[in-house]
């Protein structure tokens, strides 16, 4: 008998109505598991107790959405998949928008849900607790860039599963990038994706970008723990 293949799990957030009912008949019609939410602030809780794929997140309803609730979702970018919905009530379609990308970098549900959600584990809050932790970084935009050539720039905060670079360089459209530690005795660079970005002057917030580690050498990973 073949092993029994992990469903996903996602949440979605979204307030009643019509454009919430299309997505759950979307995703009841590729028989995956979800919860549904009606604000981004009930989410904090569920995320602890339940293990997730991905999440989801109706346009409208962040928009109308309050500034904390807003930056409860840019903390969860580090840990989980999170994709944009956008419902088109005249033609009856769905789009999907990556967070954290261009405008125009539009998926459909179906192939986030495969291509994003469905390759990783599913995961829960419990583990990703922030730690305020001023690491020393060289960003590099390649791999095998020199570090003379990579932007000097520090940690203002640290979990298990990412951190965020304070920098007031925009790094637009770039979806990876990798992080030499100087405090760690391996210096091999780390890969990262880019989950969410703060740009210099639009808030009255300090720039930079949340990151979250894709791979990290088991030296680094042992390191990364005893400084949290």
């Amino acid at each position: 008998m073949e092993p029994q293949c992990e469903r996903i799990r996602l949440l979605l957030i979204a307030e009643q109505g019509p454009s919430r009912s299309a997505y759950e008949k979307a995703l009841q019609d590729m028989d995956v598991d979800y919860d549904a939410l009606t604000t981004a602030g009930e989410m904090q809780n569920l995320l602890k107790e339940t293990a997730y794929n991905g999440l989801l997140l109706d346009v409208p309803t962040m928009i109308r959405a309050s500034g904390k609730d807003k930056m409860r979702v840019n903390e969860m970018l580090e840990r989980f998949p999170v994709l944009r919905l956008v419902y088109d009530a005249q033609h009856g379609s769905i789009r999907g928008l990556h967070y954290g990308r261009s405008a125009d970098n539009v998926t459909t549900l179906e192939n986030f849900v495969k291509n994003t959600c469905a390759p990783l584990p599913a995961r829960s809050l419990r583990q990703a607790v922030r730690s305020n932790l001023h690491l020393n970084v060289l960003l590099l935009p390649q791999k095998n860039a020199p570090f003379s050539a990579a932007e000097r720039t520090v940690t203002a905060n640290v979990s298990e599963v990412g951190c965020f670079l304070i920098t007031s360089k925009p790094w637009k459209d770039v979806e990876r990038l990798w992080l030499v530690f100087r405090d760690f005795k391996d210096k091999t660079p780390a890969l990262v994706r880019v989950r969410w970005r703060k740009v210099w002057g639009e808030q009255l917030e300090i720039p930079g970008l949340g990151v979250q580690f894709e791979e990290l050498t088991r030296p680094q990973r042992e390191e990364l723990l005893k400084f949290l």
